[in-house]
């Protein structure tokens, strides 16, 4: 006879409290910590110790559950695990192989890939999709069973960088070096991508149209703020 014992009401409530406790742990963290790193290797270095402390934890969690439900009604429990595995089947396929992909750490966000000769920027992993923006400004949501099969590759680290244009006000003209002078301060920020020349183009007498290369996002809004304190200096 299988011996069996019972889970208190008391257990419910705190096994209910510790998984909205660990949610909302790690949903702080992840939207409120992580966005404040803006070191690249940092980012994606506490990118993969965050997936993987989440991971641990969860299943950590989720076995002592399963150990609780076992001792109470073996039989019952492996029934339904079985039923449920059954019938949600397309999406315990893409949640593990989303965990394997994300393990592999051969992808972060943000980074350009191509998959199937179609190039995009990682925006997110989701639960069962990869997301994707290409430069059209479109969301790709590709299932990660897909990238199984598919061929996927990370575009050189030149093309990692973001593209953005902002433009710039001059007191007074001097045409002929106008431009030099703008692309010279570009050249010495010390958020500029070295290997990338920047495009300066006059719009009309005093404004000029910028177009540079950043890391992300932080280093293109502190290009731009170092431009500008170039050119009142200068003023």
């Amino acid at each position: 006879m299988i011996h069996t014992e019972s889970i208190s009401f008391p257990l419910l409530i705190l096994l209910a409290f510790t998984a909205a406790l660990l949610y909302v742990g790690f949903w702080l963290v992840q939207n409120f910590i992580y966005p404040l790193i803006k070191i690249r290797r940092m980012q994606r270095l506490t990118e993969k110790w965050i997936f993987r402390v989440k991971l641990l934890t969860w299943s950590a969690f989720t076995a002592f559950c399963l150990y609780r439900l076992l001792l109470v009604s073996p039989v019952i429990t492996l029934i339904l695990l079985t039923i449920i595995l059954v019938l949600s089947w397309p999406f315990w396929n893409d949640f593990v192989l989303g965990i394997l992909f994300r393990l592999d750490n051969q992808v972060t966000i943000s980074d350009t890939v191509r998959i199937d000769g179609q190039e995009s920027s990682v925006e997110a992993f989701g639960v069962r999709n990869l997301i994707s923006s290409n430069a059209s400004g479109e969301t790709i949501i590709t299932p990660y069973h897909k990238l199984n099969d598919a061929i996927v590759t990370r575009a050189r680290a030149a093309g990692k960088l973001i593209k953005h244009s902002f433009s710039v006000q001059l007191a007074e003209t001097d045409a002929p070096n106008a431009a030099d002078q703008i692309k010279t301060y570009l050249l010495e920020c010390p958020w500029s991508a070295p290997l990338e020349t920047p495009v300066v183009k006059q719009l009309s007498e005093n404004e000029f149209q910028i177009t540079a290369f950043a890391a992300d996002k932080f280093a293109a809004e502190r290009q731009k703020a170092y431009t500008h304190w170039r050119i009142q200096q200068a003023e």
